[in-house]
């Protein structure tokens, strides 16, 4: 113990001096590092600006592609659902006008931004375009206009095209979204668009070039004091390794044993900080394994009872619907061919859902034959969506596949109306549910039709 005291007396003053001068190297350093920071924030302010116009460009591309693609695949399928994507992208997503908004908000007047400015122009007269090929479409399929969007509604026909026979109608809907007119159209917006991302990379480089200049500079500075520091660190770390971390490795046996330790240095907080996330980590597990048995079935893998509760409570001013879904005569199936195959019937039923509804819906088990699903978003207007949706669940369960039988279902389902609780739209689904099933089984209502 005497020759160690002697030792800290004899350095100490060379503690003090390396200390002095590793906090002056250190505030030369934090004053490169600094500059070096300004510099790379002014290079990195320049490329934030890139990429929020690359964002922006790409963004009115997409939506423009995308808004192409629901109008050519309603022209060839006639499917709503195509219509639906197509408005919800207009009215809802807009990613053609938040992509010129945000880059009005950093670029407003400059050439970038007029071309991305007439891309959208384009883009907007080419609705004009789809907006009369879905009225065709409408007119010859007849489809209810009261239910569609009032930008369809408000398409007139000329006196020629109201003339044409319903094929006709439909062929002239997809030659006016796949002809050459319109694909010039769609080559000139993107040539706009393309056009936005030359003139601001243009801008960009010279900046970039000058920020460059300066950060090597103080690059070079930094290389000089930390190189000097090193050497002083390696001193510091000598005197540490003989002083501090010997000591502390030899407090390692003290935990190896299970014995209480002194509270000093950061070796111990180390090794604590180790076990402790090692515990954490195992604990967050077993958490989340409780977490997710908790809120779904096991043999099936959806949502459970519980789950649905609680979503079902949380249902209250938003628009959705709940479907209510049984096995018809499961028990017989059960006693018929076993458990076993009972089970392999449900696990079928709830692929089945799965692949038939969104990702955003909730498709959950809530009793031994008994399925539900509460669609958000949804109202009316998707009745023949809905309907749909079943035939194709029916359709896949119908027939005998890998050895488990066919069967079939019975439905009800329920709509919102703004008011009315989760509570009161789980009973319309369940009367909507009885009525099929007092009425022979095998079919889906809709709660209030006669």
């Amino acid at each position: 113990m005497k020759s160690t005291r002697k030792m800290n007396i004899r350095l100490q003053p060379l503690n003090i001096a390396m200390l002095i001068i590793a906090v002056t190297l250190s505030a030369v350093i934090m004053v490169a590092l600094y500059d070096t920071r300004v510099s790379y924030s002014d290079m990195r302010g320049t490329m934030d600006k890139y990429i929020i116009c690359e964002d922006s460009a790409d963004n009115m591309q997409d939506g423009s592609d995308y808004l192409t693609l629901q109008a050519r695949s309603f022209a060839v399928s006639q499917d709503l659902e195509s219509l639906e994507n197509y408005f919800k992208e207009v009215k809802d997503t807009r990613r053609r006008d938040i992509a010129l908004e945000t880059m009005g908000e950093y670029f407003d007047g400059t050439a970038a931004y007029a071309s991305l400015e007439r891309a959208l122009n384009q883009s907007n007269e080419l609705m004009t375009t789809e907006y009369l090929s879905m009225r065709l479409i409408v007119e010859a399929k007849d489809y209810d206009l009261s239910n569609l969007p009032e930008e369809i509604q408000n398409t007139v026909l000329d006196d020629e095209m109201a003339a044409l026979a319903p094929e006709e109608k439909l062929n002239l809907a997809r030659e006016l979204v796949f002809g050459n007119e319109y694909e010039e159209k769609k080559l000139k917006i993107e040539e706009d668009v393309n056009a936005c991302l030359e003139a601001m990379l243009g801008d960009i480089s010279n900046e970039n070039d000058k920020y460059a200049e300066r950060l090597s500079r103080s690059i070079t500075r930094q290389m000089v004091l930390v190189s000097l520091l090193t050497v002083i660190v390696l001193l510091i770390v000598l005197l540490i390794s003989v002083l501090i971390i010997k000591p502390l490795r030899n407090s390692v046996a003290y935990i190896m044993e299970n014995k209480k330790i002194p509270e000093k240095g950061a070796y111990e907080m180390q090794y604590l900080a180790s076990t402790y996330n090692h515990i954490f980590e195992k604990t967050k597990n077993y958490q989340d394994q409780l977490s997710y048995e908790a809120s779904h079935d096991a043999l099936t893998g959806l949502y459970n009872r519980g789950m649905f509760d609680e979503m079902k409570e949380s249902i209250g001013s938003e628009e959705a619907a709940m479907i209510l879904i049984d096995l018809d005569k499961f028990k017989t199936l059960n006693d018929t061919y076993g458990h076993e195959t009972g089970d392999k019937a449900l696990k079928r039923l709830a692929n089945a859902l799965q692949k038939a509804f969104r990702s955003e819906d909730y498709v959950c088990r809530v009793g031994g034959d008994e399925f539900a699903v509460i669609m958000v978003n949804a109202n009316e207007s998707m009745r023949n969506l809905i309907s749909g949706k079943a035939s194709r669940i029916m359709d896949a369960v119908r027939d005998e596949k890998d050895g488990v039988p066919g069967f079939t279902l019975s439905m009800g389902v329920a709509f919102t109306d703004g008011k009315t609780g989760g509570d009161q739209i789980y009973k319309n689904a369940d009367e909507a549910l009885y009525k099929v099933k007092n009425g022979g089984k095998n079919g889906m209502a809709f709660y209030g039709d006669n």
